[in-house]
């Protein structure tokens, strides 16, 4: 969900609001509350670190070793 929203709205769908969208999905219901909690706060962590290099990159700070 984080991804698809950010592709639509070009916004980070924080934590607390992607639980909101994610708690009617039936593949969520059907794991445990922990691993969900655990799988939703990495996917958060790991889309802040994206928006850190696209910042990093516009400000000329990052270059990729992929040409």
């Amino acid at each position: 969900m984080v991804k698809q929203y950010y592709f639509q709205e070009r916004k980070h769908l924080k934590y607390e609001s992607n639980y909101h969208y994610c708690k009617e999905n039936e593949n969520y219901q059907q794991l445990s509350t922990d691993i969900v909690q655990q799988t939703l706060k990495v996917v958060d962590r790991t889309f802040k670190s994206f928006y850190g290099l696209i910042k990093a990159k516009k400000q000329g700070n990052y270059q990729s070793k992929i040409s």
